[in-house]
């Protein structure tokens, strides 16, 4: 069985409520799929850089992205994601002038000589990084009064390229978030800001290309019972099964209908959730919802955490797709 989840170090335990709460990293599909036989990916800068960026002070308004700064780090970033053989960097940009807002499409020629050069299966090319800043007010946790910032909203476009089409496929995408920079803050400035977007607008395009881990937080019942209160230690330890034991203990012992029941069900959810097994956690969760009274806290917090079940089982089924790569060698 495939473990697509991984336990990080950080409990914490509520006792008034005899609830427990644990975070752990879930590996989520890519939002695109590729053939198997992309194995090797070539990146490429296809912006125009003006570096117009002011030496002090920063442009309130549109300032253009930093596409080779961009296209190295999707580079590094893909490569660190151990999802393809192999990622070549072409560290030469394919347009030196131009208008800025256009996001050429490559003709059928310029992809096949630059897959053949680079020795590449798929031709990932960072078509267009921009900034849209403005000033704003944050409120940060600790601080007595609002902090003055530079809110940056980034947006991104990159393409991809499959030659062995009989024309290659072009898909664009596009991706978007904001970032706020400190006003007060002496070091910054434009050449730091767009840097730093650029750097971040490379991450945000990775959800299309590669699995990603995802923080999760789960909660599971802690009291109730001496069981029930050991199996929350063995949990704190990482000791998963030994807590199984415990929880399948109360449960097989309990009323069906039972709270009691119900609180064990929850945890083996959460157990086989643990050992990649949805659909045993699904089947666990269903009957603690099913237990968990009308309208209770407890019937709110099962039923959102068998929708994250239900959503999770459909994604696994596309990463273990999207994993049948590595049996394939």
């Amino acid at each position: 069985m495939r473990k697509y989840v991984a336990l990080i170090a950080c409990f914490g335990l509520f006792s008034c409520s005899s609830i427990g709460y644990i975070s752990m990293d879930s590996l989520y599909p890519a939002e695109l799929s590729f053939s198997s036989d992309v194995r090797t990916v070539g990146v490429v800068d296809n912006t125009v850089n003006h570096d117009t960026l002011l030496a002090t002070g920063i442009t309130i308004g549109t300032l253009e992205g930093n596409g080779k700064i961009m296209a190295r780090q999707l580079a590094n970033h893909i490569a660190d994601g151990d999802y393809f053989d192999e990622v070549i960097l072409c560290d030469t940009s394919l347009r030196s002038s131009g208008p800025v807002n256009v996001e050429p499409k490559l003709p059928q020629e310029e992809v096949q000589a630059l897959t053949s050069d680079l020795n590449v299966d798929m031709l990932i090319t960072v078509d267009g990084v921009c900034v849209k800043t403005w000033l704003d007010l944050q409120i940060y946790w600790g601080a007595p009064d609002p902090v003055e910032v530079v809110a940056g909203e980034i947006s991104s476009v990159i393409s991809l390229y499959v030659p062995s089409r009989k024309e290659p496929m072009r898909l664009a995408l596009g991706a978007q978030d904001t970032l706020y920079w400190d006003l007060g803050d002496s070091r910054l400035t434009e050449r730091k800001l767009v840097e730093e977007a650029s750097l971040h607008a490379a991450l945000l395009s990775m959800k299309y290309l590669v699995p990603q881990w995802k923080a999760e937080e789960r909660f599971y019942y802690s009291g109730g019972n001496v069981d029930m209160r050991d199996a929350a230690v063995y949990v704190q330890e990482n000791n998963w099964d030994e807590a199984f034991q415990l929880w399948k203990r109360v449960y097989d012992s309990s009323k069906v209908k039972s709270k009691k029941r119900m609180r064990a069900a929850l945890n083996l959810a959460l157990y086989y959730e643990m050992q990649s097994n949805i659909s045993e956690a699904l089947k666990y969760a269903k009957e603690a919802m099913d237990i968990a009274k009308p309208w209770s806290t407890d019937k709110n917090f099962i039923t959102s955490y068998s929708g994250q079940l239900s959503d999770k089982s459909l994604k696994i089924q596309k990463l273990n797709l999207q994993m049948e790569r590595f049996h394939e060698k």
